[in-house]
């Protein structure tokens, strides 16, 4: 299914539930059987504006690790990684994993635009290759608005 923001589109699956935050400006998609846990795995999109161009993306990952190295110790013994790569139309994407010791995994995925970013996080409990496709095909499926 897709869904259309101000500040682009992007598909999930058509039995993903969407819950708008009201307080935030984020977007949490699930399946249907999660959204009766506590503690359930979900996809978030949020949308931000920021400093850096889209030609100066490697500065806007570097800035982005600095943040995720701050708050490393938010997290359960974390192991971190990521990597880049230009998605749709173009589009830079830079993913970081923080795999915790309690079996927590946090994928967030940044698509970088002109001055700003959207931001795709998954976090899952336990491995979940369902909510791992939807992202990827969200992520795939991103286009900005105009």
């Amino acid at each position: 299914m897709e869904y259309r923001k101000k500040f682009g589109t992007y598909d999930f699956p058509d039995q993903f539930l969407e819950i708008e935050l009201e307080d935030i400006d984020v977007a949490l998609y699930a399946p249907p059987s999660e959204k009766t846990e506590e503690n359930f795995s979900n996809i978030t999109v949020s949308y931000r504006e920021n400093p850096y161009r889209q030609m100066e993306h490697k500065i806007f990952k570097n800035a982005i690790l600095k943040q995720l190295k701050e708050k490393e110790k938010l997290f359960v013994d974390p192991q971190l990684s990521g990597f880049g790569k230009f998605v749709g139309k173009g589009i830079p994407m830079y993913q970081f994993e923080i795999k915790e010791s309690n079996g927590v995994v946090t994928r967030q995925c940044y698509l970088v635009g002109e001055k700003r970013h959207c931001l795709f996080q998954e976090t899952t409990y336990e491995a979940d290759p369902v909510m791992d496709q939807a992202l990827e095909n969200a992520v795939a499926s991103f286009q900005w608005g105009e």
